[in-house]
């Protein structure tokens, strides 16, 4: 026989071989895996039952009857209105509760944008509300709406109106509103305390945004610029910093423009 036929009779004979060897490791693997997988189930189940048996027990024990509800972070609501759309019957057991659903029957209160609840051992629930944050309100068609920095109108579901700056000049469909919201927001972060302050926001036509504080002062604002906010409350704390200095009381300050106008009383 030819050396040359010899080699390629060996080569095929060691491919052979090598697929040999890969498919016995391939179903040693295979058998290896089907085998964890197969203890894994076993673990799951035997975890799952385990869980369920804990549950039927807890959820029989006379230890765990409801005895209190602790509501946390109310700043606008009162609590009977979150008692009254969770709706917890009387005596029941924690573990028996569908706390999700008594989530979401609380958060269809306009002003709750997240309810969170947790069992606390052995009978007690703790209610978490993270309430929105409305930082003006408007007056449309003789309606009192809130509005927070994600430009959420809420129609006020108190019965009394809460302590809001107002604002005035414009309407819930007006294009600008969105704009002057995202200005609110950056001045009360960044107003040093001015936000606080104001009890209403005008936005005029020709003289932009008015404000007026609490004190009585009038503040021309001028364009509602988030860009502008820290430059404008330089430019006011100079002015008034230096005629409180003086003694002089004033009507308005107008920061429309480059030199600071005021008026004095």
């Amino acid at each position: 026989m030819p050396v040359k036929r010899i080699n390629k009779k060996r080569k095929w004979n060691s491919r052979i071989k090598k697929r040999r060897k890969q498919t016995l490791y391939f179903n040693a693997r295979v058998k290896k895996s089907a085998l964890g997988i197969g203890i894994l189930a076993v673990l799951l189940a035997a975890g799952w039952f385990g869980y369920q048996k804990i549950m039927a027990t807890l959820v029989n024990s006379q230890r765990c009857l409801l005895t209190e509800v602790e509501i946390k972070n109310l700043k606008y609501l009162p609590q009977h209105e979150i008692l009254r759309l969770a709706n917890i019957p009387s005596g029941v057991n924690i573990f028996a509760l569908p706390l999700k659903e008594i989530e979401t029957r609380i958060e269809t209160n306009p002003l709750v944008k997240k309810a969170q609840i947790d069992r606390k051992w052995p009978s007690a629930l703790i209610i978490n509300i993270q309430e929105r944050e409305p930082l003006a309100k408007i007056i449309d068609q003789e309606q009192e709406y809130l509005l927070d920095n994600e430009i959420k109108a809420i129609k006020n579901p108190l019965s009394y109106s809460i302590p809001l700056p107002v604002l005035s000049g414009l309407s819930l469909q007006d294009a600008r509103l969105p704009g002057l919201m995202k200005f609110l927001f950056v001045l009360r972060k960044q107003g040093l305390g001015i936000f606080q302050q104001t009890v209403s926001f005008t936005m005029d036509t020709a003289k932009g945004l008015i404000m007026q504080l609490s004190s009585g002062l009038t503040l021309y604002w001028g364009d509602p610029d988030t860009g502008k906010v820290m430059e404008n409350m330089r430019r006011l704390k100079l002015v008034q910093d230096d005629l409180d200095s003086k003694g002089i009381s004033l009507q308005y300050i107008d920061l429309r423009f480059k030199n600071v106008v005021v008026k004095p009383l």
